[in-house]
């Protein structure tokens, strides 16, 4: 039977004569029944014979109902869903969804479905789990009520069975409810916890728990037997509510209906007016407790505790919005409410909280200060309030006459008692009730000495079994609550009449309500007595989620993280072959992979090479091709010095024909004079799957054509001598040079330019004059037995008569010349700096930088690493100014750097500029490619740095008192800063004035902590120094290895934050705290030890592949993973946002102009130094408009400078200025500054020099300007 209808079988016993009723049936019919109904047992399913006359047709449903009495829909599961398909859809998709059922019990049911279908029997997935009884009728209840209470499958579940987040996580919550049965969790759950649950989480119509009363019940009766229960059970609402809102539909038509929905209506009010009540309540507690610094987090813990139990109600928001107010209250400096004892010395003035709950915790904030006379009056004010305040009033004077005992003793002590203040130890010389007096005249309370003062009483004092109870209370009040706890649990094991009494006191010294099933004592921690046995049988180191934890290393045992890693590896294997297969089936993309990968394509050129017009058999051919191609890109300029600065990258297309005779991907097509022409755009787009697309080549599938190339794109066919046309094409593409040679048919189809487009064409030019033509710097100095280099010779682009190239032979004039001539060769050297930076790598990796007086910083630039393979080419030069004044670097074999002293330096901001620049032979004109620069801000403090003397590494066992001192060496002195202790762990505590920090861990505090400190110096807050102490804590017991679940790798552009949390994939079985840590961290990342949550922005030089081996230690045993973090590079966009790292530099180097254009208006907003370099470079640019505007920016930032301003301008210049002698009015800028600095008497070295060369360039313009 399915254990859904379990009344059927009762049923058919009371109706034993169905079967003669059915008399028109054959006995060959009930023959056949009886056979099928075995065949189904045999599969091991349970169903009734009358089942089987129905779904065989034997009968028809009304002669069944009249045999039997039922509705024949009764016989069917499908009743559950009110006989809707469409729920049964739904119920169906969250169970498989959910993971509720697993997948192969629905594996199992398809199978048996198939089975049943060949008996003529016709079930559904869900109908045959229930007739397994893998499924409850009671879980598809709770799952149906989500979904029509809620509304939260309205629209998703129809809709492709998309959710949203939010809903999604109100399925895990009902899910969660289901696995555990929510019929019975419900009756365990506390008043709380049902508050939660009917308070705007759920819809307040429910008919979940239906429940069938006989059919000679009467309404009376029913609603009689539910007042009863509700009697006997007052605190179960919802089951109370379930029932009444079943009677309600039910019995409709009767006049007690009205009576259940006014109950109904009287149980909500009542359940508001509770949690009104009990917010109430909460603020009271947060006011009270956000008073004492030492007792903020139990205000904390109680309000995320009502957070979590009304969690999506407003109440939710209230309680956040209360714990927002106390936190601003605490930042402002704001008292957040009168102290405990202000309110028990003036009971006149404030009013006394009537709740018994809230005069108790007063009374523990009382005894924590150690003001017993104020707490016994509060109690005695009280004490007709409730019948515990006696009995606590007794205890509190009790422990109030050991105390005394315990003064007398310290007293006796006096010699041996010393303490650390404000830095310094002194003597004890008095000690009061109220306060404690040092030698030097200074008074402290009591709550501010130190714990070893009472831990020390254990060998002072001889402490009987019979007041173990006294001491335990004392210790757990004053921060000794592992020692406290000790005592408490031996002397339970005496009198376990006290443990009733005790629970109260528990309650508030851990903030906690007091369990049906009581507290016990384990491993120095009071667990929940439901939870005790468990925990003794397992030997769980923990108290909390040990389930869960089980669970843990039971599924993701280190013998299954393999098996798990094997899993993600072949998903990610899964994902990459269903990416190619989209790619193919959209875009006719068979592969896109990676030739040639040497590094981070934001300091590469990257090459992609695509074909068009080739079928799947061919792409051999295009493979082998491509070798070529590369093989001869290596053989040409640049890139014959530049091979380890290439990433190459292929693209497979695939079209079903050979050719481009007809429509292909690119667009490939035989233009006029026989010219391959493709779709730009469309090359674009297809480019834009490598990683980066620096020069593109496309190679059609075709024959006998001529390649053509511009603008960074090139397209060939596969046929011909490739060395000599690719060497042609890709001056023409990758240098955007001009033909030289003469053809009419293309000179027909090309325009002849002007004058302003002049600039375009490098190679060619419309000025026959050598001394004024644009490459006339090759001759320079013209004086002497030189050769010139260049001429006008007439006879290019593509025309006879009226233009002009630079030499008579070159190879963009014949492919079979086997080299380029100096002008064509200076621009494929310039067009390789386009996409390259002369600076490969540079420190620090922040623009931003502070230093103490006493430290020291290091700034270094590394350059690139050219191999000449023949001739040296150059030779890198560097220049460092720190605040406009030149310093010399250190040249090393990692490059240029530059060593900064804070005592060097003024207190105050500094700016360091480091510039780098490639002269190479090849390049007279770099048009400021060939030049980079970096610009530091650095923030000298005028204080040395504080030294911190204390620990490094301490070890403790559990349940002995770990004590330590923290204080900042001379010249400074303790109270000139401000001392604070960050995430301190449970029953630790730190006393900021004597900077010593207190704690007795307990056993189940056992593992590795990192205890964070911060000192702040009170005459500038914004001074900040951290420090660190790694302390381990043991205990004798069975120590596990931690355990690392597999995490895949994690994969974000450049510019993108990067937050990871660990702790959810490392676990201690044992439930010792774990370490996290890592060596090999990225510069700028930063790893929390105690959380493990990893924090990382990479900058945009900070492409790469990061495997970080993360370290989690338990103190004992250490486990390492390694995570991969795979950084994608990006490059300025055109609206980017610069200032956090160096992204400007990329920026105004970026060969798109709008990129350039949004970077150089960026660029206004930056300090002078930064404004100086680039304008200085930018006068060098191949776009006039550029140049125009660097020039007039110069002059406004010149007139507006100081000496060192000038100084600086200059000494950029210099070595620049035979480059810009055409720039006239850059001339006479530069001889007015020198003329100005010259009359301060302020020339430097370079001015002197520029000078000199000044006049060298006077010279040469008049050599220009004479006849030839």
């Amino acid at each position: 039977m399915y254990p859904e209808f379990g009344n059927l079988k009762a049923m058919a016993e009371i109706r034993k004569d169905w079967r003669s009723k059915l008399d028109f049936l054959s006995p060959q019919q009930w023959e056949r029944a009886e056979q099928v109904r075995k065949d189904v047992q045999q599969l091991g399913l349970e169903i009734t014979l009358a089942e089987v006359l129905l779904e065989l047709k034997l009968v028809s449903s009304s002669s069944l109902r009249q045999a039997m009495g039922v509705e024949p829909e009764r016989l069917r599961p499908s009743a559950l869903w009110d006989g809707k398909r469409t729920r049964e859809k739904d119920l169906f998709f969250v169970l498989k969804q959910e993971g509720i059922v697993s997948s192969g019990a629905f594996k199992e049911a398809a199978r048996l479905q198939k089975k049943l279908e060949e008996l003529g029997i016709s079930r559904s997935h869900l109908e045959i789990l229930l007739m397994q009884g893998r499924l409850k009728k009671k879980t598809c209840f709770q799952i149906l009520e989500l979904i029509s209470k809620t509304d939260l499958f309205e629209d998703d579940l129809r809709k492709r069975r998309k959710m949203h987040p939010l809903k999604l996580s109100l399925i895990y919550f009902g899910a969660a409810l289901l696995l555990v049965g929510l019929g019975a969790a419900l009756e365990k759950l506390t008043r709380p916890q049902v508050l939660r649950y009917e308070e705007d989480v759920f819809a307040e119509k429910s008919e979940a728990y239906r429940y069938e009363e006989p059919e000679d019940e009467s309404p009376e009766a029913v609603f009689a037997r539910i007042q009863a229960y509700a009697r006997k059970h007052p605190n179960r609402y919802g089951k109370i509510l379930d029932q009444y809102k079943a009677f309600a539909h039910r019995y409709k038509s009767s006049p007690l209906a009205n009576r259940a929905r006014e109950e109904i209506q009287r149980i909500h009010r009542k359940i508001r007016a509770t949690i009104a009540e009990e917010y109430r309540l909460l603020q009271e507690k947060v006011r009270l407790y956000y008073a004492d610094p030492a007792t903020r987090y139990i205000a904390k813990k109680l309000v995320k505790k009502f957070i979590r139990r009304y969690e999506g109600s407003v109440w939710e928001q209230r309680a956040r919005a209360l714990l927002r107010k106390y936190e601003k209250r605490r930042e402002r400096g704001e008292s957040a409410s009168p102290a405990a004892g202000e309110l028990a010395a003036r009971p006149s003035r404030e009013k006394v909280s009537s709740s018994p709950q809230e005069i108790l915790r007063q009374v523990l904030a009382l005894l924590r200060r150690f003001q017993y006379p104020q707490a016994r009056k509060l109690l005695e004010k009280n004490a007709k309030t409730s019948p515990v305040f006696p009995q606590v009033l007794e205890e509190v004077r009790e422990e109030e006459k050991l105390f005394y005992r315990i003064l007398a003793l310290l007293r006796e002590k006096r010699e041996q008692l010393a303490l650390y203040w404000q830095g310094r130890r002194y003597r004890v010389e008095r000690l009061l009730p109220t306060k404690v007096q040092l030698e030097n005249g200074t008074w402290i309370s009591w709550e501010k000495v130190p714990l070893r003062f009472f831990y020390n009483l254990r060998k002072w004092m001889r402490i009987s079994p019979q007041e173990k109870h006294l001491w335990g209370r004392f210790f757990a009040n004053h921060g000794l609550a592992t020692l406290g706890y000790r005592y408490l649990g031996d002397y339970l094991k005496r009198n376990r009449a006290y443990l009733p009494h005790l629970q109260r006191w528990i309650a508030l010294w851990e903030g906690r309500h007091i369990p049906e099933s009581g507290f016990k004592f384990y491993r120095d921690r009071w667990v929940r007595g439901m939870d005790y046995e468990y925990l003794v049988s397992n030997k769980i180191f923990y108290a909390e989620s040990w389930q869960y934890k089980q669970e843990l290393l039971r599924k993701y045992g280190q013998s299954l993280t393999q098996k798990l890693k094997m899993s993600a590896q072949e998903r990610a294997r899964r994902a990459r072959i269903k990416y190619r297969k989209r790619l193919f089936q959209e875009q006719g993309v068979l592969e896109v992979d990676t030739v040639i990968d040497q590094g981070d394509s934001s300091k590469r050129v990257d090459i992609v090479l695509l074909c068009d017009g080739f079928q799947a058999k061919e792409l051999p051919l295009f493979h082998r091709l491509v070798d070529k191609i590369v093989r001869s890109l290596k053989k040409v300029e640049p890139f014959k010095n530049y091979q380890e600065y290439i990433n190459v990258h292929r693209i497979d297309l695939v079209q079903g024909s050979s050719g481009i005779s007809q429509k292909t991907w690119l667009g490939s097509h035989v233009g006029g004079l026989n010219q391959l022409r493709c779709d730009a755009k469309k090359v674009q787009k297809y480019a834009a799957l490598a990683p980066d697309a620096d020069f593109i080549v496309v190679v059609a599938n075709v024959r006998g054509v001529r390649a053509t190339g511009g603008n960074g794109l090139m397209t060939m066919d596969v046929d011909g001598n490739f060395d000599d046309r690719v060497v042609m094409g890709f001056g023409l593409a990758f240098g955007n040079l001009d033909c030289e040679y003469v053809d009419e048919q293309l000179a027909q189809m090309t325009k002849d330019y002007t004058q302003k487009e002049e600039y375009l064409h490098i190679n060619t030019t419309r000025q026959s004059n050598p001394r004024k033509v644009k490459w006339h710097y090759w001759n320079y100095p013209p004086w002497g037995n030189r050769k010139p280099k260049v001429g006008c010779y007439e006879g290019a682009y593509y025309r006879e008569k009226g233009y002009y190239r630079p030499t008579p032979e070159c190879r963009m004039r014949d492919h079979r010349v086997d080299h380029y001539c100096v002008v064509c060769l200076e621009q494929m050297e310039r067009s390789f700096y386009r996409f390259v930076s002369p600076i490969d790598d540079f420190s620090p990796l922040l623009p931003k930088q502070r230093i103490f007086l006493d430290d020291s910083l290091e700034f270094r630039l590394t350059p690139l690493e050219i191999k000449n393979r023949g001739k040296v080419q150059g030779k890198f030069l560097s220049q460092w100014f720190v605040d406009g004044v030149v310093r010399k670097p250190k040249r090393g074999t990692r490059g240029f750097s530059l060593k900064l002293y804070g005592r060097n330096l003024k207190p105050g901001r500094h700016y360091i500029v480091g510039t780098l620049e490639y002269r190479n032979k090849r390049v007279r004109r770099d048009l400021g490619l060939l030049f980079d620069h970096r610009v530091w801000e650095v923030e000298v403090l005028p204080y040395v740095r504080p030294r911190i003397r204390g620990p490094k590494r301490i070890r403790a066992s559990a349940g002995q008192l770990l004590q330590f001192r923290l204080a900042v060496e001379a010249p400074y002195r303790h109270t000139d800063w401000v001392w604070e202790a960050l995430n301190l762990p449970p029953r630790a505590r730190f006393l900021p004035e004597a900077g010593v920090l207190e704690w007795v861990p307990g056993q189940f505090q056992r593992g590795k902590y990192s205890l964070d400190f911060r000192i702040r110096y009170k005459k500038d807050p914004g001074v900040v120094v951290r420090y660190s102490v790694e302390a381990v804590i043991t205990a004798p017991a069975q120590n596990n290895m931690p355990f690392f679940r597999y995490m895949e790798p994690l994969v974000r552009k450049e510019g993108e934050e990067i937050r990871w949390d660990f702790s959810k994939y490392a676990f201690d079985v044992d439930g010792d705290h774990l370490y996290y840590s890592c060596k090999n961290l990225p510069p700028n990342a930063r790893l929390e030890p105690n959380s493990g949550r990893f924090y990382w922005r990479p900058t945009l030089f900070q492409g790469g592949t990061y495997p970080l081996k993360i370290t989690v230690s338990d103190g004992v045993h250490t486990r390492s993973v390694v995570f991969v973090v795979q950084v994608e590079n990006r490059r300025p966009g055109e609206k980017e946002r610069y200032g956090r790292d160096f992204g400007i530099c990329l920026g105004v180097r970026s060969p798109r102009l709008k990129v350039k254009t949004n970077a150089l208006k960026a660029l206004e907003s930056f300090p002078w130094p930064n404004r100086l370099v680039v304008w200085t470079n930018l006068l060098q640019d191949f776009h006039p408009k550029y140049r125009e505007y660097a020039l007039e920016h110069l002059r406004e930032l010149l007139e507006e400078g100081s000496v060192r301003r000038k100084q600086m301008f200059l000494a950029l210049v210099e070595p620049q200025i035979f480059q810009l002698m055409d720039m006239a009015p850059l001339l006479r800028k530069v001889r007015a500054v020198l003329r100005d600095l010259k009359k301060k008497r302020a020339l430097t070295p370079e001015a002197r020099r520029l000078e000199r060369d000044l006049k060298k360039i006077e010279k040469y313009q008049k050599w220009r300007e004479s006849s030839p």
